[in-house]
């Protein structure tokens, strides 16, 4: 007797398809992390665009990275809390892709929002957002976003995240990791008051 996938423990964990090594291996492990807690985990690129159009019908989404790489990071910003401060400096062509949209200036990060306060873009800041997509669905769709100014930012609130840490921004504190080949073993990390 086969039984139906509980569509609430179904998650898509979204990572961008020009995420380093080391990211994409902590977008592994949270999926796995995801999966010990009962639920059914998906690790999918960025870039796999109908592949994640289909499975976010029925899932909940874990978007890992900045907007700029992560597309889905900018298409969700509005539905979570805190959110990336952004800009749009002109529409994205018809037959732009992500990646020569955003080389070419046309987003702007600049910093993030957590209620009405604005925080700088800069190194050493990090993003734990969450949100709600209330559609036409079976039921809401739950949304985290995972992310830094850097890559160190978003390796230590992928630390975050798996120590259970609140949504917020947080400070970020690492020896840097110029060629992106690892986490930070060091990192840390504090909530912005």
């Amino acid at each position: 007797m086969s039984f139906p996938i509980n569509l609430r423990r179904t998650w898509v964990v979204i990572y961008s398809n020009k995420s380093p090594l080391a990211e994409i291996s902590k977008a592994q492990e949270i999926a796995n992390y995801l999966r010990s807690k009962g639920n059914i985990a998906i690790l999918i690129s960025s870039t796999d665009e109908s592949l994640a159009k289909n499975l976010t019908v029925f899932s909940n989404i874990l978007t890992i990275g900045g907007p700029a790489p992560n597309q889905w990071v900018y298409i969700l910003n509005e539905y979570t809390n805190p959110k990336w401060d952004l800009e749009l400096a002109r529409e994205q062509g018809e037959e732009e892709t992500w990646d020569e949209f955003t080389s070419s200036g046309g987003l702007i990060a600049k910093g993030f929002i957590w209620n009405d306060k604005t925080y700088a873009g800069r190194a050493q800041l990090g993003i734990i957002g969450k949100g709600i997509l209330p559609a036409l669905r079976i039921r809401p769709m739950v949304i985290v976003n995972l992310g830094g100014w850097n890559f160190e930012d978003s390796c230590t609130m992928f630390k975050a995240y798996m120590e259970n840490a609140e949504v917020g921004v947080y400070q970020c504190t690492y020896t840097p990791i110029p060629d992106m080949s690892a986490c930070p073993v060091d990192s840390e990390y504090t909530i912005e008051a």
